[in-house]
């Protein structure tokens, strides 16, 4: 070889370890970003995943909270369609009442003589004297 084709290759080699260099530090870099990257993303998720818990969580004490509540409720409007039966119960116990008093108090009543007109036919004192 001669002396331009060595150093030629010489060069070249230097170039190319140069040029493998900065390769391999962006390589590494990049590697590097990347990493730190997916660590970010990896706490991001884990963040994540403890949110859901804590919503998984929630729900099931709202579920809880609403079965609570439909319960109540239920019992609530069971008592007070008892009580609604029970006053409509007084309220035709009280109608039975009010009939048998007017039956009562129609039977204490004089009867009229049938022979005798109702006082607006009969006349005034003065008139029946003549």
């Amino acid at each position: 070889m001669n002396a331009d084709s060595k150093f030629s290759a010489s060069v070249k080699e230097y170039v190319d370890a140069k040029m493998q260099g900065y390769l391999d530090e962006s390589v590494r870099k990049a590697a590097s970003s990347l990493s730190s990257q997916m660590s970010g993303i990896s706490s991001q998720v884990d963040g994540l995943k403890k949110d859901l818990d804590i919503v998984k969580k929630d729900m099931h004490g709202l579920k809880a909270n609403l079965n609570t509540f439909i319960s109540m409720m239920e019992k609530d409007f069971s008592e007070r369609e008892k009580d609604a039966e029970a006053a409509v119960r007084h309220a035709q116990g009280e109608a039975q009442k009010l009939k048998e008093k007017r039956v009562q108090l129609a039977a204490k009543r004089p009867a009229s003589p049938a022979s005798e007109p109702p006082a607006s036919k009969r006349g005034t004192r003065s008139q029946v004297g003549e």
